[in-house]
């Protein structure tokens, strides 16, 4: 008599497992934007003038986007969450080449993503008759560098790795390293909630996923997500403030008329936007050099549903995604 074929989990081990996770996702996003809409219609029902001050001020936006998502929704998500399947493992640390070209190689991932969601946005938004704006922008034009670099450097680097590298690759990827990389990544870009962040942070989500799910060192991603973040949101506002731009416009449009302190107005400019494209071939390069080694590991653990059903058409997974799908929507609204 031939032996049946075993499973590591069963048919119903497997639905509460990936269930777990998919109710996981839904609380993280629901848990956030519920006390975030709470706390705005309290404030504007007190006073819509302290309100209206709040949101054109410097820090509240960015408390709102920080504080409810790790103080409040990262713990019930962490609970909520199931054990791992697999025992873990020994973190391996890359040297200092392999970590220096996986930063290099985020930069052509986050220009290409970032262009194809301004392509986008601006293609629905003359659908729609509606300009879509670029709520991430916005809160950075109005805040201090100082606390842009702690929340989106420092907090939201090491907070997004936690939940989206670590927690969820370590629970999916012994049920194949491709599949859940893809699944971090998505999930990363869906929490972000708008066509302009979603592209390049699924993209960039997916590389810092392998380089995770690689080595399971959450340094290596953390450090790499600070510096795409301090490119992204401190040195690029520096270099593009109205001053340069508008100095750049005039020498661009009118050389005759541009003096010197036109020129050193614009240098900053000049100079990071030759930095971005250094970065971007170089990442370009690097990554068309070692994209053939790029290899995921199979599977070590089976699910009797199958692996990837298991995971992407669990009915708990799948209104995590309708969920985070709907910001998405009410974004367009705005």
């Amino acid at each position: 008599m031939e032996n049946e074929k075993t499973f590591d989990l069963s048919r119903a081990d497997s639905l509460i497992y990936f269930f777990r996770i998919g109710l996981a996702l839904i609380l993280l996003r629901v848990v956030t934007t519920g006390i975030q809409m709470a706390i705005q219609f309290i404030i504007s029902s007190i006073s819509l003038e302290l309100y209206i001050s709040l949101v054109n001020g410097p820090w509240f936006l960015l408390a709102l986007s920080i504080l409810p998502l790790y103080c409040a929704a990262f713990p019930i998500f962490y609970f909520v969450l199931p054990k791992s399947a697999a025992a873990p493992r020994v973190p391996k640390r890359l040297s200092f080449g392999n970590t220096l070209a996986s930063v290099f190689v985020c930069f052509p991932f986050l220009y290409l993503g970032a262009f194809t969601g301004q392509a986008v946005s601006e293609t629905i938004s003359s659908l729609i008759g509606k300009t879509i704006s670029n709520g991430l922008s916005n809160i950075v034009e109005i805040s201090p560098i100082w606390l842009v670099f702690i929340c989106t450097v420092i907090i939201a680097p090491i907070g997004e790795e936690l939940i989206f590298r670590k927690l969820l690759i370590d629970r999916t990827a012994p049920f194949g390293e491709l599949s859940s990389v893809l699944f971090s990544g998505l999930a990363f870009g869906m929490f972000h909630g708008n066509f302009y962040q979603f592209f390049y942070a699924f993209f960039l989500g997916c590389l810092m996923g392998y380089v995770y799910a690689k080595t399971r060192n959450i340094f290596h991603s953390i450090a790499m997500h600070m510096f795409v973040n301090f490119f992204g949101s401190v040195i690029s506002p520096l270099a593009g403030s109205q001053k340069a731009l508008d100095a750049l416009n005039k020498i661009a449009y009118d050389p005759m008329s541009a003096v010197t302190e036109d020129y050193l107005a614009a240098l900053p400019t000049i100079i990071f936007t030759f930095c971005a494209v250094a970065l971007v071939i170089a990442g370009a390069v690097i990554f068309i050099v070692k994209v053939r080694k790029i290899k995921f590991d199979g599977a070590e653990l089976f699910s009797e549903l199958g692996n990837k059903k298991a995971l992407y058409l669990n009915p708990a997974v799948i209104g995590a995604f309708v969920f985070m799908a709907a910001s998405f929507v009410i974004s367009l609204t705005k």
